[in-house]
């Protein structure tokens, strides 16, 4: 009789399935295609954001302020 923890090491030692590989490209155009959407509705919604503190709108620091977002985005993917 074997016991409980030698039949759970052959459980643990059971390849996984890690899908197709069309799965995996069709996963990754859809998170790409999410990154674009949501990347060219970043700048309406920094600025909203930002125009809610109370910097004056035009100002150098208000444009930097609402540029973070996107400057973090793209150094975010740049760093993948």
């Amino acid at each position: 009789m074997k016991c409980q923890c030698q039949s759970e090491a052959a459980v643990a030692e059971e390849p996984v399935n890690k899908g197709s590989p069309a799965a995996w490209i069709m996963a990754t155009l859809a998170a790409i295609a999410l990154w674009f959407v949501l990347y060219s509705q970043l700048a309406p919604f920094s600025e909203w954001i930002v125009s809610l503190l109370p910097i004056e709108k035009g100002t150098p620091l208000f444009w930097s302020a609402a540029s973070c977002p996107r400057l973090l985005c793209l150094i975010s993917c740049k760093n993948i």
